[in-house]
């Protein structure tokens, strides 16, 4: 169990991934500060190394440095892009789990979410990029903060608009709740970093991908076995170009019968986007829907 965060704390932002500018995220940050919380930075937050906002050492040193202030109660990325796949080899795990601070992050995050709880079973919340879903704009900005407070550890179908939610196959199911972007998943097949474990509840959204590609992600974790030990499915949202894709056709015949597949949550590349917590137990019953999992915060 981790120190939640209430207002009077501070919170380490870091650069995890690609480059990102003071102005980029100047509204996300200034509405933390006006919700009473502190800001940090790691040294090479606001870097540009081109790709990346910095090396992966000097990246890695932003992740250690979250935990050597005692007002620090959570590592929180800017923002997503690319890179973080590159430090997965070069992180010392067991360094990182003796001061963690539990990582909010998106996207290209998913990786490094992904390779702390494969490596050092830590937990981490999916979701709330400064540059976007940091907003008064998102109706789950405060469902995240309360999740990050230790005041929450559930969804509800009354927390999502009326008719968003789509029971593909009915059910109950328990596991271990993992996922975020379906792309960084596949980029961590056959790596130390994927997460090959049964009874999982998989969450899973992309952005900016063809129907064909999405359908190849899906058989390369039907080849490596997944979709046979998952327990439970989450289909967020899978936007490309100016529409919303559904590939829950295309998924069906890979997912074994009696496994509760539920799509519309609203988790995703979009500004109104739920978090999701990666590497906690949870219970999943699609109608009405409810998702629980045990509290990492307290």
């Amino acid at each position: 169990m981790y120190q939640a965060l209430h207002p009077g704390d501070a919170i380490h932002f870091v650069s995890a991934a690609s480059p990102v500018t003071r102005e980029a995220v100047e509204d996300g940050l200034g509405l933390m500060k006006d919700l009473g919380y502190l800001c940090r930075f790691g040294e090479f937050t606001f870097g540009d190394n081109g790709l990346t906002a910095a090396t992966p050492a000097e990246r890695i040193a932003d992740l250690y440095a979250a935990g050597a202030d005692p007002q620090v109660r959570l590592t929180w990325g800017l923002r997503g892009g690319y890179g973080t796949i590159q430090m997965l080899a070069e992180i010392d795990y067991r360094r990182l789990a003796q001061n963690y601070r539990p990582l909010v992050g998106f996207s290209d995050l998913t990786a490094l979410q992904w390779g702390i709880f494969a490596a050092a079973g830590l937990p981490s919340l999916s979701g709330l990029t400064l540059t976007t879903q940091v907003s008064h704009a998102n109706p789950y900005l405060g469902v995240g903060l309360e999740i990050l407070s230790g005041r929450r550890n559930y969804y509800r179908e009354s927390d999502f608009r009326p008719a968003a939610l789509q029971v593909r196959r009915p059910g109950e199911a328990e596991g271990i709740l993992l996922g975020g972007n379906l792309a960084m998943i596949g980029a961590l097949a056959g790596t130390p970093f994927f997460v090959d474990r049964d009874d999982l509840i998989l969450f899973i959204e992309d952005v900016d991908e063809p129907l064909y590609r999405l359908d190849r992600l899906f058989y390369q974790l039907a080849l490596m076995g997944v979709w046979a030990r998952v327990r439970g499915v989450i289909l967020g949202r899978f936007t490309y170009k100016d529409g919303e894709l559904d590939p829950w056709p295309n998924l069906a015949p890979l997912i074994p019968e009696g496994v509760p597949v539920v799509s519309g949550v609203p988790y995703g590349h979009t500004p109104d986007c739920a978090p999701m917590p990666i590497g906690v137990a949870a219970r999943l019953q699609t109608a009405p829907f409810r998702l629980e999992w045990d509290a990492f915060l307290a």
